[in-house]
């Protein structure tokens, strides 16, 4: 179990990476301030790396819903980064302001060895849902400057198309 620094909370810096047709990047826009997503952390002691130790890693912020609150993005529980060792985040969200999916056996769940998961997910039971999974952020010991904001560098992809016959 990691010991924690008060003075340094733990933020997120939010934004989406966006594609043409043609499947080619065309930069980054940012994560409108009114929806949230859910975040998840592991932790790992010092001297350790995910690539090498994460199936040794513990629960450290597991299914938080995170929103924009007085200029940044936090968990609505506060949490601090570990005074020694490093964290691991994931997130996921439906680009809405209350992330959800539908369906009696559908479940999120966010595993070390497998990552985000989407299981029983139904598009039928979920129309028209924008679901967006962020990259691993990995061995993360502080809140940095990545995407012109002060957090986790949270940068979130799209994960389901949608294909038209015509």
């Amino acid at each position: 179990t990691p010991s924690i620094n008060p003075d340094q909370e733990v933020t997120f810096q939010t934004v989406i990476s966006p594609t043409t047709k043609a499947g080619l990047l065309t930069g980054q826009v940012a994560f409108s301030t009114d929806n949230n997503f859910y975040a998840y952390a592991f932790f790992l002691p010092q001297g350790e790396t995910w690539a090498t130790n994460y199936a040794s890693s513990e629960k450290y912020i597991y299914n938080s819903l995170v929103g924009y609150t007085d200029n940044v993005w936090k968990a609505s529980q506060t949490y601090y980064w570990p005074k020694q060792g490093s964290l691991t985040f994931f997130a996921w969200t439906d680009n809405t302001n209350a992330p959800s999916v539908a369906g009696s056996t559908a479940a999120i769940i966010c595993a070390a060895d497998k990552g985000m998961q989407f299981l029983d997910y139904d598009v039928t039971s979920n129309p028209n849902k924008d679901m967006m999974v962020a990259e691993m952020a990995n061995d993360k010991n502080e809140n940095e400057e990545t995407y012109l904001k002060t957090g986790v560098p949270t940068l979130f992809s799209h994960v389901l198309a949608q294909i038209q016959f015509k």
